[in-house]
């Protein structure tokens, strides 16, 4: 397989992602707008604020990731046509200099997740509890999409590597 289809796979698998978390994100943000129309409770109408703002988040994302990736396979076509060997050797540095986001956002996540549980269990306030569960879930999205992020960098990073072997 030419090294390009190996890139195109891989912003296939970002649209891929971006488009579920859209999805989740669209699912949040309806649950927030029914949790403030429908609810009755004190804490059903604190859910709406953190969840329509956890929703928006993870809509516009989602739209970002879904146009950036779309647009970066045009892109990256034409790049590696007028220069196959720069264009891996960009790629290697990309996927290098992405890898290290993973070291922050592993630790933030797990700090959005602490963060989510101490609001949750040591306030009685509905809207602290309220946004100490979007902060949990915010927490778990963002491991989700890491993990998978991740996972797919080092897959793609290994076909870099091979197609940098002489032949």
């Amino acid at each position: 397989m030419d090294f390009i289809q190996y890139t195109l796979q891989w912003c296939k698998g970002e649209i891929l992602e971006a488009s579920l978390f859209g999805a989740f994100g669209l699912t949040i943000l309806l649950s927030g707008i029914a949790f403030g129309w429908f609810g009755t409770t004190p804490h059903a109408k604190a859910m709406m604020i953190p969840f329509i703002v956890l929703g928006v988040i993870g809509v516009s994302t989602s739209v970002f990731g879904v146009v950036n990736n779309t647009q970066r396979m045009t892109t990256f076509a034409e790049q590696y046509e007028a220069d196959p060997a720069g264009f891996i050797a960009e790629e290697k540095q990309r996927v290098e200099g992405f890898e290290k986001i993973f070291r922050i956002t592993y630790p933030l996540a797990i700090a959005f997740a602490l963060g989510g549980l101490a609001l949750f269990f040591l306030f009685s306030n509905a809207h602290h509890q309220a946004i100490g569960i979007a902060l949990m879930i915010l927490s778990v999205q963002g491991l989700i999409i890491d993990m998978f992020a991740a996972e797919r960098g080092e897959i793609y990073y290994k076909h870099i590597l091979e197609a940098q072997q002489p032949a």
